[in-house]
């Protein structure tokens, strides 16, 4: 409301104007919106693949709890790396380009990569990762993975196996 006072000639308060706006539609969307928001973060908090957001420079700005939780890394720890401080050294190169490529043709890719743990040890990673752009500008990868680093031990054993049998026939 925007009210006015209205007086006499001799300043005594006779009465108010007012205008008003009707706000309750925009009350429900600034309601809705939040609902959706808290949705949204709940999906993504609550995911059991890996997400990460990263900036050109390699800055981790967002991680889920499934990341964090997979990797060991703080956000006082993300604050002091970068993403390419954790990929493991044999796919750094690697990572580097295809990082590099995202960021200048803004399109999706697909990628197995290693990444070392806070406690050191390798976790291997397959997933995708897009470009996001900010008035035509690329922004920040966003990057969905799956923790198959059982998987693809089980692959070896069952492959050394496989060969070590082969060897008896």
């Amino acid at each position: 409301w925007n009210l006015t006072l209205m007086e006499n000639a001799q300043g005594e308060a006779i009465g108010l104007i007012g205008v008003g706006e009707d706000i309750t539609d925009r009350i429900k969307y600034q309601k809705s919106l939040i609902e959706s928001e808290s949705r949204y973060r709940d999906i993504f908090e609550n995911a059991k693949d890996l997400i990460q957001i990263v900036d050109p420079k390699g800055k981790i700005l967002y991680v889920n709890q499934a990341w964090e939780k997979t990797l060991g890394y703080t956000e006082k720890d993300r604050n002091e790396i970068t993403l390419f401080d954790i990929i493991a050294p044999e796919d750094l190169q690697r990572g580097r380009k295809l990082i590099a490529s995202l960021f200048t043709k803004e399109k999706a890719i697909d990628l197995a990569i290693n990444f070392v743990a806070k406690k050191g040890h390798t976790v291997t990673l397959e997933g995708n990762m897009t470009c996001r752009c900010k008035d035509g500008i690329p922004h920040v990868t966003r990057g969905t993975f799956r923790d198959v680093t059982e998987k693809k031990k089980e692959e070896k054993i069952n492959s050394l196996v496989y060969k070590i049998g082969r060897a008896h026939v």
